[in-house]
């Protein structure tokens, strides 16, 4: 698929892209969200259209690049110069949440939160069959749209990086956070 234009803001002004892209085959999705890596579609019919559309959808995959985070992190955390992918050295099995996104027609339904429950409920499956007790959630969102829908479900801030005017297409500068939550198993 190629390139196609799109609008996309909650607030006005903040995020207009010109171009988004979209993937190209299965296999793009696939290599992005690696081997252990998935995603939710919800389908839907309308009254202009029979055939079933897709109208949300959120996924998760190993969240890799926790070596990273872990090194900026004060107390608590040991690194090493190779951690295991998703993995600190306590173990924590660790996942992020991605693609959360709900076509602006179905808004505020709730189909976010099923799916992010979904995505949940899948990922404790996945690590009850390591064993672990616990699992660690990140998502990454733009402040001004979505930090109280994240914090509601119970996700803590734990970086925030500031982005001027005109960095993809704002006309006011935004912040992107990295949130966490912890989960039991």
């Amino acid at each position: 698929m190629s390139k196609a234009d799109s609008k996309s803001s909650q607030t006005p002004g903040l995020y207009e892209a010109a171009e988004h892209k979209h993937y190209g085959a299965p296999a793009d999705l696939v290599d992005d969200m690696g081997a252990d890596g998935i995603t939710f579609v919800t389908l839907a019919t309308t009254e202009e259209q029979e055939d079933p559309e897709p109208i949300a959808t959120t996924g998760y995959k190993s969240w890799s690049d926790v070596w990273k985070l872990a090194a900026r992190i004060d107390g608590g955390f040991t690194v090493t110069d190779f951690p295991q992918k998703g993995k600190i050295l306590d173990d924590v099995p660790r996942f992020e949440i991605v693609a959360v996104a709900v076509d602006p027609r179905f808004q505020l339904h709730g189909l976010a939160s099923q799916l992010l429950v979904k995505a949940t409920e899948e990922i404790v499956e996945v690590v009850k069959v390591g064993g672990a007790s616990m699992v660690r959630l990140k998502v990454r969102t733009i402040k001004e749209i979505n930090e109280g829908y994240w914090t509601k479900t119970g996700f803590t801030t734990l970086r925030e990086m500031r982005f001027d005017v005109g960095t993809a297409g704002s006309s006011t500068g935004f912040s992107s956070l990295e949130m966490f939550r912890d989960h039991s198993v």
